[in-house]
């Protein structure tokens, strides 16, 4: 709320303060400005306007009204009609006394309002993709073969079900009693396996969408075991997407395998005035494994459909990697200089390449590659580091992409990607990796055994061959200037060079006090202060996901932020110290237990430990705030 505040607070009106967020990312606020008894009105971003909603926060409350815009049109019979409510409940009671359990209020009143009614929309999502839900299950007369009461018996009798709504193919939606919470369930009685809906079943009713007109192209794509987080698709068939009658911008499709190891995203692109989507995999890998954009609904559906194909191809895949360090004398960061070295992360999916197929590469271009990309090719097979953006004309940053191979591997073929470029290149200029807008070469026209690393944007590939900009005069001092990539909300502070001494000699003192040696990823991000605007951050670890509520702080005086007194408080005598506190008892720790430090979630109440596999680099570069 107060970091909601703190970015809205140039534009909202005095004594006015954002207390939820609605649909549109407008927000309800409360506003004090007629005095202590405050008004409910409506705040939008985009316009800097304030609309009224209410006087008071009980009159707005009393207001909401479940019947309203959000709730599906139901299709009432006429034959429905001819039981009363008192009827209707009675015997909803009878069941609940027979299930021995208690209806949500909300389930209880759609019951009593649309009693063995159908909706409009009436689709919904499950754990393993779509399903529609034909009608709920009539509860009088309770001897009917479909009533509620009676589905109970013939199914669900002596189980922790208790049977809802009539979905096809002997499938019902059924509470399941099992846990504490009470949650949602589609269960196939004829295959006898359960699909989870939602935890919450009071609320199901508010997930209904897509009419009819809408389902066959969404119902084209199932997703397996892939579990939905997020499901906001408006797209009607019928239609191309420019001409969608809601806004294509608001879509997206966020689908979770294996505990957020890989996820299926559709997104809409950040350029303004384009109706086009992408559709992407992520992973542990720095790069997205898959990413295309689509700009019809044919090309979508494609996009999707191969997705899925390669999320069940990379299910076993593995992540290679390897540490590389430099001597950071001669790099621009005052922190580098402060550490007195540089460390990247390189990591790589593919197949290693053999020594023959390097010195081909090397014959056809006539030139010795460094010997540390040749090591790179030999034993990573390509790939590319972490941390990975560079500067260009002192102030736009681009991102290394991924080295070339010397062999036949499409458009990462070393090869066939000189011979595209050739003649928009400078002799003895030779493209070695991928990077936003352009290519990075290795420039041998200066020094033929030591080759400057040069930096080609498209545009000027086109323009002007000898138009390039020389990044470093190496590649081992490229590698070692690479910085984080920073986000909107994770900006990199001015290089004050006194406030970095001073930590830094806290931190050289902790580590003297505790005899450890902390990771240099972290170290620097301390040195840099990017830790401590970090707030409600979340990351993926191997049970799921979990959110780090804020980072600790080498010198605080606030005793639940100080690392000094958290650690002795909570783990003294143990190879943990702690870096980040998330939800509960739980944090975020480096752990010295091995050889190597690794990063660990730490259960302080329970005794229990996570071991988190990523670099501090990749975890920091990965954190999510949704």
């Amino acid at each position: 709320m107060l970091r909601i505040y703190k970015k809205l607070k140039g534009r909202l009106r005095e004594r006015v303060f954002p207390v939820a967020r609605l649909y549109w990312d407008d927000f309800l606020c409360l506003d004090y400005r007629k005095g202590t008894e405050p008004r409910i009105v409506m705040f939008d971003p985009e316009e800097s306007e304030t609309i009224s909603i209410a006087d008071g926060v009980e009159e707005f409350l009393a207001s909401l009204d479940s019947e309203r815009e959000g709730i599906p049109v139901w299709e009432d019979s006429p034959e429905e009609k001819r039981y009363g409510m008192e009827e209707i409940l009675a015997a909803l009671r009878r069941l609940e006394s027979e299930a021995e359990c208690s209806l949500p209020l909300m389930l209880k009143k759609t019951v009593l309002h649309h009693h063995g009614a159908g909706a409009l929309f009436r689709y919904f999502i499950h754990e393993g993709g779509m399903e529609a839900f034909n009608r709920l299950l009539p509860v009088v007369p309770e001897d009917l073969p479909d009533s509620m009461l009676s589905v109970y018996r013939t199914w669900f009798a002596g189980t922790s079900m208790c049977p809802v709504a009539e979905c096809p193919d002997h499938r019902y939606l059924c509470l399941d009693l099992s846990g504490v919470q009470q949650r949602m369930v589609l269960v196939d009685v004829k295959e006898r396996t359960i699909q989870e809906v939602i935890e919450h079943p009071g609320r199901f009713f508010r997930y209904l969408d897509f009419g009819p007109s809408r389902r066959d192209w969404f119902d084209a794509f199932h997703f397996g075991n892939g579990r939905v987080l997020d499901r906001s698709f408006r797209i009607d068939p019928a239609l191309p997407l420019e001409d969608q009658p809601e806004r294509v911008k608001e879509t997206r499709l966020k689908v979770e395998y294996e505990g957020g190891r890989l996820v299926l995203e559709v997104s809409p692109l950040v350029y303004p005035q384009t109706t086009n989507l992408r559709v992407s995999v992520r992973g542990e890998y720095r790069e997205p494994l898959f990413s295309r954009c689509s700009g019809s609904l044919e090309e979508i559906g494609e996009s999707i459909r191969e997705a899925l194909d390669r999320i069940r191809e990379w299910k076993d895949l593995q992540v290679k990697e390897r540490m590389i360090t430099f001597p950071a004398g001669s790099v621009k960061s005052v922190t580098d200089r402060l550490l007195g070295e540089k460390e990247i992360c390189w990591e790589s999916i593919h197949p290693p390449v053999s020594l023959e197929q390097v010195e081909d590469l090397e014959e056809k271009w006539g030139v010795r590659l460094p010997d540390l990309l040749r090591d790179l090719m030999l034993r990573m097979g390509g790939g590319g580091p972490v941390p990975e953006a560079f500067e260009v004309s002192g102030q736009r940053m681009k991102r290394f992409g991924s080295l070339f191979r010397p062999d036949d591997s499409g458009s990462l073929n070393a090869m066939e990607t000189f011979r595209r470029w050739k003649h928009r290149l400078p002799d003895n200029v030779f493209p070695f990796a991928t990077c936003d807008g352009g290519l990075l070469c290795l420039d041998y026209r200066m020094n033929r055994e030591i080759p400057a690393v040069s930096w080609y944007p498209w545009g000027y590939l086109i323009l002007d061959r000898e138009d390039a900009e020389i990044l470093a005069g190496s590649l081992e001092e490229f590698l070692a200037g690479l910085q984080p990539w920073t986000w909107q909300w994770l900006k990199t502070p001015a290089d004050d060079e006194d406030a970095k001494r001073t930590r830094f000699e806290v931190l050289t003192n902790l580590e003297r006090m505790w005899n450890v040696r902390f990771p240099l990823a972290w170290k620097k991000a301390v040195l840099d202060d990017l830790l401590r605007s970090l707030n409600y951050v979340w990351f993926v670890y191997e049970n799921g996901q979990e959110c780090a509520e804020h980072f600790l702080e080498i010198d605080s005086d606030d005793p639940e932020k100080d690392i000094r007194t958290l650690r002795d408080k909570l783990f003294r005598e143990t190879p943990y110290i702690p870096f980040a506190k998330c939800y509960g008892n739980r944090y975020l720790c480096h752990d010295f237990s091995g050889e190597e430090t690794r990063m660990a979630l730490v259960d302080t109440k329970y005794g229990k430990s996570w071991v988190i596999r990523k670099q501090f680099a990749r975890f920091l570069r990965d954190l999510s705030d949704e």
